[in-house]
């Protein structure tokens, strides 16, 4: 079955492209229907879809990788229905990633396919060299460069 972007939907204002809606071809075989995560609880999110926004349930990823879990800003497969379900992720295109809350080595996604970032800092008192460090990037390529002066 082929299927042409036209996005009836209106989930472009979302950031949803002609690209991804052709890595979501198998998907939209499968039934399934795009979904921009904009928010994770403990194993619940809120995604949001052609038919608005809905709490999903998704599966941890098994071993545990803080990088693999849904995050703000994903763009997933959901399977809708009385209790809809995260599927399965697209590829992400970025990824803030900062150092996990835990004392692993693991990381953790604060938001993921973002444009631009606006870093603000308090003006009232002498910011420390470590919050005026350049960012090391998320491992993404072009997206990854600092601010011009």
């Amino acid at each position: 079955m082929s299927h042409t972007f036209t996005d009836p939907s209106g989930l472009s204002r979302y950031g949803w492209t002609d690209a991804l809606d052709h890595t979501f071809a198998a998907h939209y075989e499968a039934g399934l229907v795009p979904a921009r995560v904009s928010r994770v609880d403990r194993g619940l999110c809120t995604a949001i879809t052609a038919s608005g926004p809905v709490r999903a349930t998704f599966a941890a990823p098994y071993p545990p990788d803080p990088l693999l879990t849904p995050c703000t800003g994903d763009w997933a497969a959901l399977r809708p229905g009385a209790e809809p379900h995260l599927v399965a992720l697209l590829p992400r295109h970025s990824a803030i990633v900062r150092s996990s809350a835990s004392r692993s080595s693991h990381g953790q996604v604060l938001a993921a396919n973002v444009d631009t970032v606006a870093v603000v800092a308090p003006t009232g008192r002498r910011p420390s060299p470590a919050t005026c460090a350049p960012p090391t990037g998320s491992g993404t390529g072009s997206h990854d460069r600092p601010a011009p002066h």
